[in-house]
């Protein structure tokens, strides 16, 4: 009979674990989505580029998985009333959750992209770059953050940060 239990208790520290996973990832690639659309049409630049975007995803996925896959299950789910097959996997609940959540999180990014560099004069973005020479090697502009005649002949409008 502990068997059953273990495996019970197992099962539903699985379902849970897959539910705050999911709810984590949605509200990661939501903010991520309506902020680099925003981004783009409102700002006229992204604030990550797709590599960028794609490490991002790839740490956020490796580290949250890591950490629901290595939780014990707590013997308190054996209280729970067991889940029916037409049970939603995200529930009501966890939606408010996402969409809370995400909304903090995009208050504080589109503070850091658009008000800290108005309210800021450290944070303001300028047109100007400045490049360090080290040595007898000069540090070559980042066509990500700096414009160089490169850039600037394909067409790009790119903006650097103020040093």
């Amino acid at each position: 009979f502990s068997s059953i239990v273990k495996a019970v208790l197992w099962g539903r520290s699985v379902f849970n674990s897959i539910r705050k996973f999911l709810q984590f990832q949605l509200t990661v690639n939501f903010v991520a989505l309506v902020v680099a659309f925003v981004g783009a049409v409102a700002g006229g630049r992204i604030p990550l580029n797709v590599l960028q975007l794609l490490w991002v995803n790839l740490i956020m996925d490796t580290m949250g998985a890591l950490a629901l896959a290595t939780e014990n299950p707590n013997p308190a789910l054996l209280d729970d009333k067991p889940h029916g097959r037409d049970e939603h996997l995200i529930t009501p609940k966890m939606w408010k959750h996402i969409l809370v959540q995400g909304m903090y999180q995009m208050f504080w990014l589109f503070f850091f992209m658009y008000a800290a560099p108005v309210l800021f004069e450290r944070y303001r973005i300028t047109d100007n770059c400045t490049f360090a020479t080290t040595g007898p090697y000069e540090v070559l502009p980042n066509p990500m953050f700096c414009t160089n005649e490169l850039v600037s002949s394909l067409g790009f409008q790119v903006r650097c940060w103020d040093a």
